[in-house]
């Protein structure tokens, strides 16, 4: 019985940090099994090195990111370096899982669905600021 409680308050508490995102629990969980994949060393942070790394290695990761094809809204091309600066609001070079999950709260279009399917397509962009126009 204690586990199943236990279950149930996991269960709440994603609910509640997802609402206070403003995501789903389905974008929710996927931003932070991103975070994981690309944070190889487990500590918390992601640095530009890590980020390019887990994209060369993980065609999801970079169809997620959509940097090969992001441009600004004046159609150039934002270069990698600009994306990741907007993420690290700190500018500190590195990161954490709270500025990943706030830019892309704050920036990603709702949940993407194929029309009548319900099926979520990762490769679809997810930052309007980097959609070609």
């Amino acid at each position: 019985m204690k586990r199943a409680s236990k279950q149930a308050r996991d269960v709440a508490y994603i609910h509640t940090l997802a609402a206070a995102a403003g995501l789903s629990v389905k974008e929710y969980q996927r931003l932070l099994e991103m975070f994981n994949r690309i944070d190889q060393c487990k500590i918390g942070t992601i640095s530009k090195q890590q980020l390019m790394a887990a994209m060369k290695r993980d065609k999801d990761i970079a169809a997620f990111m959509q940097l090969s094809r992001a441009k600004q809204k004046d159609g150039r091309r934002e270069s990698f370096e600009g994306v990741f600066n907007r993420i690290d609001c700190e500018g500190g070079g590195a990161v954490t899982w709270e500025a990943f999950l706030h830019f892309f709260s704050t920036n990603v279009q709702p949940t993407i669905v194929c029309p009548g399917c319900n099926v979520w397509r990762p490769s679809t962009p997810l930052v309007p600021s980097l959609l070609p126009l």
